[in-house]
């Protein structure tokens, strides 16, 4: 059985449930009904994306557990673009490489693994059009290859998704070794600022990325707190 995602559109339908209060459904009659591969974990995340230039709307829906066909990395996970006139969802090429390598001086080693990292298990998007994806449990590794550093992934879309113009954002792969980027996101209501949570820094203390969209310096962070007494 496939993972399933119902979408119920059209009016909300109010029910009145005493003189003091009221509450509202949705539609149950008009619905579309959108399904994902089994143990994808289709429907994780599911925001709505409106195409300024072309004026139409569709739904991005995170599958963190997905399978992507072209890359050699297992369950790394995937972002679906679903058109509701449609009723099908077809992924989008955030990232179609496999697991990096880097030449040693010896070979050519393994620098990163994607295998499992929840691509799409955090999907935010902005006014103007941009869309953040993210793989929280993103691996990368220490220049030796001995050490393995959860510090997260995300990508970004630069204008629309029809153009598949998408950058990489990961600011905690050369400062933080486990800082878990990505495991939550926004934009600012004007769409210049992106802000990121890193639930790992500071051995789990967490911290906070701010990224002003229209410089390309570094994001700045909250540093870590006080110690304890």
């Amino acid at each position: 059985m496939k993972s399933l995602l119902v979408v119920r559109l059209a009016f909300l339908k109010l029910l009145y449930l005493s003189p003091l209060g009221s509450g509202f459904n949705l539609d149950e009659l008009t619905f579309v009904e959108l399904n994902g591969e089994k143990d994808s974990q289709f429907g994780f995340s599911v925001v709505q994306y409106f195409d300024n230039a072309t004026g139409r709307a569709s739904l991005l829906v995170g599958a963190p557990r997905d399978q992507n066909p072209k890359t050699n990395v297992s369950f790394g996970g995937q972002v679906l673009r679903c058109h509701l006139d449609q009723r099908r969802c077809l992924p989008i090429p955030f990232d179609d490489q496999g697991n990096d390598v880097q030449w040693n001086g010896l070979e050519f080693a393994q620098i990163e693994n994607k295998t499992l990292q929840w691509f799409g298990a955090t999907l935010v998007t902005s006014k103007s059009g941009l869309v953040l994806a993210c793989a929280p449990r993103y691996v990368h590794f220490s220049r030796s290859g001995y050490e393995r550093h959860p510090v997260g992934s995300c990508f970004l879309s630069q204008s629309n998704l029809d153009v598949w113009n998408f950058s990489k954002y990961a600011p905690c792969v050369k400062t933080e070794a486990s800082c878990l980027n990505g495991f939550s996101a926004v934009f600012s209501s004007d769409g210049n600022y992106l802000v990121t949570g890193a639930v790992g820094s500071y051995f789990g203390q967490g911290q906070v990325y701010v990224k002003d969209l229209r410089k390309t310096n570094d994001p700045e962070k909250t540093g870590e707190g006080p110690k304890k007494k």
